[in-house]
């Protein structure tokens, strides 16, 4: 019986098919090398002709040289590309495992440092990509392979840009992943190497949290949020995973990293932090979507945040420099023992005295050896704190809080006693309060929201919190949570200026539940409000709005 053909393609004897999209992926057999090797086959739809048809086929060519001018361990490996009759192809290596979005529909999320390692990876792909002129465009789980051996591959430059070689797309024409493509992209602008950067923001949002930040259930719908919309923050993320992600995902290019090394140097930093060994924090409470304008005409109360203060080092531990004495008893009568009874007695005393001396040695030294390293881990945690103190004063964020985080883990078995814990858990709650205020100042809400249930979770009498939490609330209209927010800041501080910003918050939402009371006819309640607001905060702007409207409503119930 004859053997069916074996079907070839070049050189290559085709053992199967594994992959179609645009083109075909064939699994095949070098024998000349002897090696197993990936093809894949340009593949031009019949309705496809004329200069659409040489284009397709010019773009094929150009992945080829794309890839093929990188040679990186994180970049597939391009063998050859070569045609036969007729069939264009490109032989590559054999790709073994599973690419990011399969490893995502089987985890649905990933521990945070198996995602900062698989990020790390693509970058290192993408700087060398980026310094070769090449933007690969289409930076997505599918595109993203992970090796048995855990090496990342950086596959399909099929859409790649080469920045020195004349541009196949007309102006205005956009080629990618709609969930993944930079608002540059979508606009049909021209590209550098911050689009990928953009879109590697995206896959590092969906391994983290197990979602994409810009959905709809159309492309278009995609795009407008991509474009408009700013990404929920991820619950529960420690933030200087979240401030790398945001970074990357800002919508101007320029406010995004300078280049990928740096956001390479951004990612490892964060490894050395280890936070995969903290984990993620609690999520903060759910909140629901609500307008996000405030209400027009009413003042939001803004907020100082104290600096942590230093904490005073700790005491030392005072060394032994005497053994305790004993006062005998007075001496009274004299009795004689036989020298039997004397050695019996002698025996037993030093039986009891030598057992005495290693129970004290046990215990006793083991007491002083215990605070002998409560107060070298306390000194540490002081050391560290400085340094983070000094960090921050150069504005260097990131690396303030890591420190901080450090002292705190050294020193938090005492966070009653210890001056350490408490300055450093203030420390902490100060960086989330002051990278809420900055996200409110630009109308980020809900991440203002998110920086600030952090800081409170970190320090739940920190008065500035709560504070900017009503002001945050009160412009989301949630009235009754920004009222307890408010109400926490004058119990925790009755007589610091966080107390008259918030009745001055509490006065403002009495102030315009007075107004709409008026202008539903409801005089009386209306009265009752303003009056409270009036009474809340006496001398503030408000009170005298509250006053004002009082006296209005009063001469026109004289009329």
């Amino acid at each position: 019986m004859n053997k069916p053909a074996v079907q070839k393609l070049g050189r290559y004897e085709i053992i199967r098919e594994i992959g179609r999209s645009n083109d075909v992926v064939y699994e095949a057999y070098d024998p000349q090398l002897k090696r197993r090797v990936a093809i894949k086959e340009l593949i031009i739809p019949p309705n496809l002709s004329g200069e659409k048809a040489v284009e397709r086929r010019e773009r094929f060519y150009r992945e080829a040289r794309a890839a093929g001018s990188l040679q990186h361990p994180n970049i597939v490996t391009i063998y050859e590309v070569g045609e036969d009759n007729g069939r264009h192809y490109m032989v590559m290596e054999l790709l073994e495992g599973q690419n990011l979005r399969e490893i995502l529909q089987v985890k649905g999320l990933l521990p945070i440092e198996e995602a900062l390692d698989i990020t790390q990876q693509v970058l290192n792909a993408l700087v060398v990509a980026h310094s070769h002129g090449v933007i690969h465009r289409d930076i997505k789980p599918e595109n993203i392979h992970i090796l048995p051996s855990g090496i990342v591959k950086l596959t399909d430059f099929g859409i790649a840009r080469i920045t020195y070689e004349p541009s196949l797309t007309v102006e205005g024409e956009v080629f990618g992943t709609p969930s993944y493509m930079s608002p540059e992209q979508i606009k049909g602008l021209p590209l550098d190497g911050r689009s990928d950067l953009f879109s590697l923001g995206v896959v590092m949002y969906e391994m983290l949290s197990g979602k994409k930040p810009f959905t709809g259930d159309s492309p278009v719908t995609i795009t407008y949020n991509i474009l408009s919309t700013q990404p929920e923050p991820i619950p529960g993320l420690p933030l200087p995973v979240w401030e790398v992600i945001r970074k990357a995902l800002e919508k101007n290019p320029a406010n995004r990293f300078r280049d990928a090394e740096e956001m390479l140097n951004a990612v490892k930093k964060l490894r050395e932090m280890e936070l995969h060994k903290t984990g993620r924090t609690t999520p903060p409470p759910s909140v629901p979507s609500v307008p996000s304008s405030p209400i027009p005409g009413t003042p939001v109360p803004g907020t100082q945040v104290p600096p942590a203060p230093v904490p005073s080092a700790p005491a030392p531990v005072q060394s032994i420099t005497s053994e305790p004495t004993t006062t005998l008893p007075p001496r009274r009568k004299v009795v004689y023992l036989s020298e039997t009874a004397r050695n019996i007695i002698t025996a037993l005393l030093v039986t009891i005295m030598g057992t005495g001396t290693l129970l004290f040695l046990i215990f006793g030294g083991k007491a002083l050896y215990e605070r002998l390293e409560i107060a070298k881990r306390r000194a540490k945690a002081i050391a560290l704190f400085n340094e983070g103190m000094e960090l921050l004063e150069k504005g260097n964020r990131l690396e303030a809080l890591q420190k901080f985080q450090q002292a705190f883990e050294l020193d938090k078995g005492d966070l009653d006693r210890s001056s350490v814990s408490r300055a450093t858990r203030k420390a902490i709650a100060t960086i989330y309060v002051n990278s809420a205020i900055e996200e409110y100042k630009r109308g980020n809400l809900f991440v203002a929201l998110n920086y600030v249930n952090q800081a409170i979770a970190w320090d739940e009498e920190f008065a500035s919190a709560h504070l900017l939490k009503g002001s945050i609330l009160l412009s989301l209209r949630m009235d009754d949570q920004a009222l307890t927010e408010w109400q926490t800041v004058i119990t925790l501080s009755p007589m610091s200026k966080e107390a008259e910003l918030a009745k001055e918050g509490i006065a403002t939402i009495y102030y315009n539940k007075g107004i709409r009371a008026y202008q539903a006819g409801d005089t009386i309640s209306a009265r009752q409000w303003l009056t409270l607001a009036l009474t809340t905060a006496p001398g503030s702007d408000i009170a005298k709005k509250a006053e004002d409207a009082l006296s209005r409503i009063t001469l026109e119930s004289l009329f």
